[in-house]
């Protein structure tokens, strides 16, 4: 495999991060009318754009093949932050306008979204920090990428004084990998949606993981 450089996020990764999102999440499963879906992938990027503090890519051949985005809550701040916010409204609106048009329902990434919600009902207080975008291209998995892209991203975490982040993910994704890397599940809801095409539903469990890093020791002599 060719060489892997790790930069900040840029304008024109756009279109790689959402095609990298898609396959990732296997959001046509959801929605699978193209032009519905291609909002659906805006929608989703510019939402995590509108929440992130930290964005790293990682690039093999001028081409981002991985992607973490974070947020330390401390570091939060509105104003940088509206642009992506306006975007995802406006993509979302496009994504309503799409649905109805082509008779595309979106009621399944909404329910997820509702799930999502309910795993961290009456936790959010507890985590000053959050992993809100992971992911990797499928041909470059096993190369170390996503260890490295955890590793920039709790750097920074750690660095910014965060103690304990969150993240959602599910049984259709590598969850062993949280495992080896000193997450613990917090919870799990069951999810059920209506496959494309067929009468049958497919099923799986969404998890809430969390992870707390410990307090920096004081230095020396400190009272």
């Amino acid at each position: 495999m060719n060489e892997i450089t790790y930069r900040t996020w840029t304008k024109q990764d756009g279109s790689a991060i959402e095609a990298l999102i898609s396959d990732s999440f296997h959001l046509e499963q959801y929605v699978p009318e193209p032009r519905v879906l291609a909002q659906l992938k805006h929608t989703y990027l510019q939402s995590c754009l509108a929440e992130q503090t930290f964005a790293r890519v990682a690039v093999r051949d001028g081409r981002p093949v991985g992607v973490i985005m974070c947020n330390a809550k401390g570091r939060y701040r509105l104003l940088p932050h509206l642009p992506a916010l306006w975007a995802t409204l406006w993509h979302q609106l496009r994504m309503s306008a799409a649905s109805r048009r082509y008779g595309c329902s979106t009621e399944s990434f909404h329910q997820m979204h509702r799930i999502y919600h309910s795993l961290t009902a009456g936790r959010a207080q507890r985590y000053d920090g959050v992993l809100t975008l992971f992911a990797v291209d499928k041909a470059c998995r096993g190369a170390g990428i996503g260890r490295e892209l955890l590793h920039q991203a709790e750097a920074y975490l750690t660095d910014c004084g965060v103690r304990r982040i969150y993240l959602y993910t599910d049984s259709t994704c590598n969850t062993a990998f949280y495992d080896c890397h000193g997450f613990s599940r917090a919870d799990r809801r069951a999810f059920s949606s209506a496959v494309p095409g067929s009468t049958e539903e497919a099923s799986m469990s969404v998890y809430l993981y969390e992870k707390q890093y410990p307090e920096e020791e004081p230095p020396c002599g400190s009272p």
